[in-house]
């Protein structure tokens, strides 16, 4: 059963791989109440705190370059957006691209849910 308000919770407490897993739940009806808990979990989502880094570190030859390191200590170069490591591929909020697309899904329902809305 879908809890908007429940999947902010799971977000504030740091569950945020339990919370994306709620994204796929559904209800029968929907609420404007509903709907404003929704954009509430967006918001949310759209303001993770950073739990990776973009730093300086020194390659073999002794230069300095920019590199990002994964929420797991993982070094990739600066333009990958997800840890390129086998087991990880985590972006810099600690998301992956699953979970990335299941966000955007969810955005997609809430677009949806707002037409809907907006015509009754």
């Amino acid at each position: 059963m879908f809890s908007a308000k429940h999947i902010i919770e799971l977000i504030k407490n740091d569950n945020v791989e339990h919370a994306i897993n709620c994204l796929r739940s559904n209800k029968n009806y929907y609420t404007q109440k509903d709907l404003d808990l929704m954009q509430e979990v967006l918001f949310h989502f759209d303001n993770l705190k950073d739990l990776g880094k973009i730093e300086c570190a020194k390659n073999l030859l002794g230069k300095t370059k920019q590199k990002y390191f994964c929420p797991n200590g993982h070094s990739n170069d600066l333009e990958n957006e997800f840890c390129s490591n086998y087991d990880c591929g985590k972006n810099i909020k600690g998301l992956t691209r699953q979970q990335i697309s299941q966000i955007d899904s969810f955005k997609i329902k809430v677009d949806s849910l707002k037409s809907i809305m907006k015509i009754q």
